[in-house]
């Protein structure tokens, strides 16, 4: 209830100022885009985000890294093997996808949407550190395994605790939040990590078929949907650089002799 109709219940106000006002009517566009807004992090936030998490010492900082960088979703990189990393080209082969757990087991399915090529590029410096991790868990598959207790079966995921046995596909969501309040980052979901990476990228000059491709959308049109309001800002950005020729702000030159004519 607001503070005018309570101060008419309470008698302080004979009638509420604000009856027979209508509010603002927000578009779907806008209502999108300031849903959008909080949930992905702008340049410099992310930016931030991303330095923070290279110095960070949580085991979850290439899984994180992995999301924002690559755009993937929480389920793909559950579902990563290390035979989906193809070090000799900087890629990841994105294929997979574990988002339920059934009687303690995850669900491996096909990824979402399918793909002429499921390869997603990567920096080198991320694929790197990605190698020196790939290789501490085959380290602790080996000890794992001597232990009798690896749970992975012949799969060799590339994010485990340990055993082998794939993150529970909600983990990671959890553990992202918990590292977000502790670095006093705001709260932007982790799937909002992957429309972070879509409109950084949108910001640097990538195109929207480029997006696409990355992002593993069906078609480009998806893609245009989905980030209309981030190329509508970058076109206002964009159009904003020519007001530099607004007549009512510029400095008018004198116009040239029109040629046959002389100055007196």
């Amino acid at each position: 209830m607001s503070i005018f109709k309570r101060a008419v219940e309470w008698g302080v106000l004979s009638k509420n100022p604000l009856e027979g006002i209508q509010r603002p009517q927000i578009s779907k566009e806008d209502k999108k885009a300031r849903k959008d807004r909080k949930n992905f992090f702008e340049e410099e936030e992310a930016t931030e985000v991303i330095d923070t998490l290279i110095k960070s010492k949580t085991r979850w900082k290439l899984y994180f890294l992995g999301a924002i960088i690559g755009g993937f979703r929480r389920g793909e990189l559950i579902a990563l093997d290390e035979d989906d990393c193809d070090f000799a080209n900087n890629r990841l082969r994105i294929d997979e996808n574990i988002s339920h757990t059934e009687n303690g087991q995850a669900e491996i399915t096909d990824t979402k949407n399918e793909a002429s090529d499921d390869y997603v590029d990567m920096p080198q410096w991320y694929m790197d550190e990605l190698a020196a991790h790939v290789k501490s868990m085959r380290k602790l598959r080996f000890e794992a395994k001597a232990l009798g207790v690896w749970k992975g079966g012949d799969r060799n995921f590339v994010f485990h605790s340990g055993t082998g046995k794939p993150y529970y596909h909600t983990s990671p969501s959890q553990q992202w939040t918990i590292w977000c309040k502790r670095n006093g980052f705001r709260n932007v979901s982790l799937h909002g990590l992957r429309h972070t990476n879509a409109t950084y990228l949108l910001g640097q000059g990538a195109s929207i078929k480029e997006i696409q491709h990355r992002l593993r959308h069906s078609t480009s049109q998806v893609t245009t949907d989905t980030y209309a309001h981030v190329t509508k800002k970058l076109s206002r950005k964009t159009t904003a650089h020519l007001d530099v020729f607004d007549p009512k702000v510029r400095p008018q030159s004198v116009p040239k002799a029109e040629k046959g004519t002389r100055s007196l």
